[in-house]
């Protein structure tokens, strides 16, 4: 796919060298960021050049947004906190600006601001992030949809490494119910985490609270980004 839309790219240029190659650009990034951890330099690249002819072309308020993101998602996978506040900022505010505090995009911008916020031990910023995610998910999507399911695993995680597991029991509790009702496979990243830290928790909280590591259901690195 990525030599395809290289091809694509050339063509672009060399027939009409005027014209905006930013959808190309990103969705070479795109590829570049699936295909190994060490190709999300390069992605990053791509989308800064994708960034610069939307710029340059007078790129639509959308089409930045989600460069911006795309740039900010791929700082995350490298551990880059820095860089990916700020790219996810950008993306942010450009979506809010946009779509309203209720779109889905702005929610996908908050889950993946808010795992930032988390890994980064910033607890309450991520509670906040996830809690108006989820809010968006609720009123786009109602109460049993698996986003919902996924925004409840997300404020979970942080209440239990924040060392409030009864809290943290009783969300991932029901985001357990919502994967189950939704015909989820057992297998899936997200719900078998909370199958498995759902019995860890259980067994601590019988055996008596105490302060334990994030990690005890092998969290993936995200649920919504």
């Amino acid at each position: 796919a990525r030599v395809a839309l290289s091809d694509s790219l050339s063509m672009r240029q060399k027939v009409s060298p005027e014209a905006s190659v930013a959808d190309l650009l990103n969705n070479i990034g795109n590829c570049a960021n699936l295909e190994a951890v060490d190709e999300y330099n390069l992605s990053i690249d791509f989308y800064h050049q994708a960034l610069a002819d939307l710029q340059s072309h007078n790129g639509t308020q959308s089409d930045l947004s989600h460069t911006w993101y795309n740039i900010g998602r791929a700082h995350v996978q490298r551990n880059d906190w820095k860089s990916a506040k700020l790219a996810l900022e950008e993306a942010l505010q450009l979506s809010l600006g946009i779509h309203g505090k209720h779109h889905v995009y702005v929610a996908q911008c908050l889950d993946l601001k808010g795992f930032l916020n988390f890994s980064t031990s910033k607890y309450d910023d991520a509670l906040e992030c996830f809690d108006q995610a989820l809010r968006a998910y609720l009123k786009n999507y109602g109460p049993n949809s698996i986003h919902v399911a996924n925004g409840l695993y997300n404020i979970a995680m942080v209440q239990e490494a924040a060392g409030d597991f009864v809290t943290a029991l009783r969300l991932y509790t029901e985001a357990g119910m919502i994967y189950a009702s939704s015909n989820t496979s057992p297998n899936e990243q997200g719900y078998a985490c909370v199958r498995r830290t759902i019995t860890s928790l259980t067994a601590i909280l019988e055996n008596g609270p105490q302060k334990i590591p994030v990690g005890i259901g092998q969290y993936p690195d995200s649920m919504e980004c």
